[in-house]
């Protein structure tokens, strides 16, 4: 049996899922091969595996030539009216390296964090990380934590926020510390030490928030119950 979950938007009124329209541009500079737009009556359903595509893409209309199947552009579509749902596809099989028998879809609400837009790498902690000691939180015996320096100038990164980050996709924030002076500098490239807008997060790839759909396998990390909820304006989704 294997689980996938991919997400896309609901209608709040119709229930009816938004789909995609598709053209090609046929081999012309400086754009993407097709062009996607949110269409109400695309014969493709719009889904994506990362859960970060939907908050951009309902955030800010992307230009028809750098739109793709995972951030579209709105064409015209009220996407205030649209909630983010995820399509959780069970497969259930009974041969190794055959087929499905069964195939069964969910399509289940998520709760949205807030998103943080910001400069993000990994950093990996010494075999002696406790992550009692630096954040105060406890960790399982088997979890593997994620580790990262995020910049925060302004100060608007919290626990439950979610973002994008290079080589681990959609994480969400577990704890937030100030840089303990003997961190490894291991980030993979230079920074400013000293720069105090430099933040080291314990982070959790767990971007399936709503608990009473909680799928097994997708939380890694004890996240905090009060998460910061987007607001929805017109045009979508905005911390």
């Amino acid at each position: 049996m294997g689980t996938t979950v991919r997400y896309g938007l609901r209608n709040r009124k119709t229930g009816r899922l938004l789909g995609l329209s598709v053209n090609s541009n046929d081999d012309s500079d400086f754009c993407n091969p097709e062009t996607c737009m949110f269409s109400e009556r695309g014969e493709l359903r719009y889904s994506t595996g990362n859960l970060t595509d939907v908050l951009a893409a309902t955030r800010a209309d992307t230009p028809w030539y750098n739109t793709d199947f995972d951030r579209p552009g709105w064409n015209g579509v009220d996407l205030s009216g649209y909630d983010v749902v995820a399509f959780v596809r069970t497969e259930t099989f009974d041969a190794v390296g055959g087929d499905p028998v069964e195939v069964v879809e969910r399509v289940l609400p998520v709760r949205l964090p807030a998103l943080f837009e910001g400069e993000a790498m990994r950093t990996y902690p010494r075999k002696d990380f406790k992550a009692e000691e630096t954040f105060g939180v406890s960790l399982p015996e088997d979890a593997w934590p994620i580790t990262l320096l995020v910049r925060d100038p302004d100060g608007k990164l919290e626990t439950g926020m979610m973002f994008n980050a290079s080589h681990t996709g959609a994480v969400v924030v577990a704890a937030v510390a100030d840089l303990p002076a003997h961190w490894p500098m291991d980030p993979g490239r230079p920074f400013d030490r000293d720069d105090r807008a430099w933040k080291l997060v314990l982070a959790s790839p767990a971007p399936f928030r709503d608990p009473s759909s909680h799928v097994e396998g997708f939380d890694v990390l004890p996240l905090p119950a009060d998460v910061p909820e987007a607001e929805t304006i017109e045009g979508g989704p905005r911390p």
